[in-house]
């Protein structure tokens, strides 16, 4: 039954959406200019890699891409938003 509700109304699971979290955190974290940002910038990217890995994406996938495989997997009557990543993928982030 609540698998039914997560598809229905679209939540996600927890597991997914703290991955989809971290990675956007951690993809700012790595791009921030601060020292201590940059001390631990290669545990980042580890981090990020690791979550690539658990959905099988690509190493060059952006947070963004992350979060729309993430989607697709998990509601994949949300497909059409993938039709638009690469628009979002072009826009510069601030």
């Amino acid at each position: 039954m609540a698998s039914q509700c997560q598809k229905h109304f679209n939540f996600f699971l927890i597991k997914p959406l703290i991955d989809v979290k971290t990675a956007k955190f951690l993809q700012k974290f790595s791009a921030a200019e601060n020292y201590i940002c940059h001390l631990f910038h290669k545990q980042a990217d580890r981090q990020i890699s690791k979550i690539r890995r658990a959905y099988d994406l690509k190493e060059t996938s952006t947070a963004i891409h992350i979060s729309a495989e993430i989607n697709w997997i998990f509601f994949p009557q949300l497909n059409k938003l993938t039709d638009i990543l690469p628009v979002f993928a072009i826009i510069p982030t601030v």
